[in-house]
């Protein structure tokens, strides 16, 4: 059995606990929090730490296998730049070192689950041997309605493989920019009613000029690549309404939502028929568009809200404590939603019921925020996380 103390205890599911003591068994399962007041008490063998005691984090949208990839330089110069950036990319030799060193790192700060995207199975092994839960989320591509069946064929092997291995995976659609008409009637037909699905959202504001108006700069290099249907038309709504409606069945996390409006809001409230989730990776926005989400109107559907780091190409690090330091630089959002961002509202949308909160019963692991400012309530610029337990 551990207890270990902090200036302060964020369990999560109740109030900052000053002077607060967490138990837990030696396996990390929490077995009970105690609040004193605010008063020191000197319970045998706990530990004291200077900072502020967390549960786990979990990252609701990661691409492991892109992690030997640098970061995009300069920044702001949009989804086509960044397109063509990946595309030109090649591995190292090195790369699996890379891809075994951000699994590490991602542990080493703080990170207990993660939702995962995967274009291929190469991250399977590091990921059955990792203490990191993961569900990879299989991604499907494809704009050209001739490959569509190659396309689908070959995704269903990838998530074949994770799931023979014991680890949870399931077929997703990359975004609407990057589905052909005849792959989403494909999908239509494969996808379980049940099943979560995770799908890149309005990151871009060529997304939405591509399906309102049939122009711009994304639209214009798939043309030129010859990647899209030559028939392919706009839809004459944002990339979020042209998503078929067979999807409103599916619970959903929405990732970037850089340019999500109003009229999007109002669409999903009346059509979305399951639960749906928004994931913000700030990072790499401000990256790859220098904008980010306007958070006000996501908030007023009162779908949780979560946080991923997105790749090493875009983001800044595959730290989910750089993402909470980021919006409350920019954003000036208070560090108890944050955190929550960070922890129990991925937990409860993937139905990992044992993570997200030091409440009895649950095994979160615990980390230890240091570099926190207790007259604000904010993290320092200088704030680092390493996982105690």
């Amino acid at each position: 059995m551990r207890r270990i103390s902090a200036n302060y205890v964020f369990p999560v599911d109740g109030p900052p606990i000053r002077n607060g003591i967490v138990e837990a068994e030696d396996d990390g399962t929490i077995k009970k929090v105690y609040d004193f007041g605010g008063q020191m008490k000197e319970l045998a063998h706990t530990e004291f730490l200077n900072g502020i005691l967390v549960p786990g984090f979990i990252n609701m949208h990661t691409h492991l296998e892109y992690a030997w990839m640098k970061q995009i330089e300069p920044a702001g110069k949009g989804m086509r730049y960044f397109i063509e950036y990946m595309m030109a990319s090649e591995k190292p030799d090195e790369y699996m070192k890379s891809i075994k060193d951000a699994d590490k790192y991602m542990y080493r700060t703080g990170t207990v689950a993660i939702a995962d995207i995967a274009n291929t199975s190469i991250t399977k092994e590091i990921k059955a041997h990792s203490p990191i839960r993961y569900h990879t989320f299989a991604e499907l591509t494809g704009l050209k309605s001739d490959i569509a069946g190659k396309r689908l064929k070959l995704i269903k092997e990838v998530a074949k493989d994770f799931t023979e291995a014991g680890l949870p995976a399931s077929i997703t659609p990359h975004a609407p920019y990057s589905i052909s008409a005849e792959l989403w009637k494909m999908l239509d037909k494969t996808i379980d009613s049940n099943q979560v699905l995770s799908i890149h959202n309005q990151e871009s504001r060529e997304e939405n000029e591509m399906f309102t108006h049939g122009k711009g700069a994304l639209l214009e290099f798939f043309r030129k690549k010859d990647i899209i249907d030559k028939q392919w038309q706009p839809t004459g709504t944002t990339a979020l309404q042209s998503v078929p409606s067979f999807m409103d069945n599916n619970p959903l996390l929405l990732i970037h939502n850089t340019n999500t409006q109003k009229s999007d809001i109002n669409y999903l409230l009346k059509h979305r028929h399951a639960k749906t989730g928004w994931v913000l990776c700030p990072t790499s926005n401000e990256q790859i568009t220098g904008e980010l989400p306007d958070i006000e109107l996501l908030e007023t559907t009162k779908f949780p809200l979560m946080l991923g780091t997105d790749s090493t190409a875009s983001g800044k690090s595959l730290s989910l404590l750089e993402e909470m330091k980021l919006l409350q630089q920019k954003l000036n959002l208070p560090f108890n939603k944050l955190l929550s961002w960070a922890t129990i509202n991925g937990a409860e949308f993937m139905g990992w019921d044992d993570l997200g909160s030091f409440a009895p019963g649950k095994n979160p692991g615990i980390n230890l925020v240091s570099g926190f400012d207790f007259k604000s309530n904010t993290l320092k610029s200088t704030a680092k996380v390493r996982k105690v337990l």
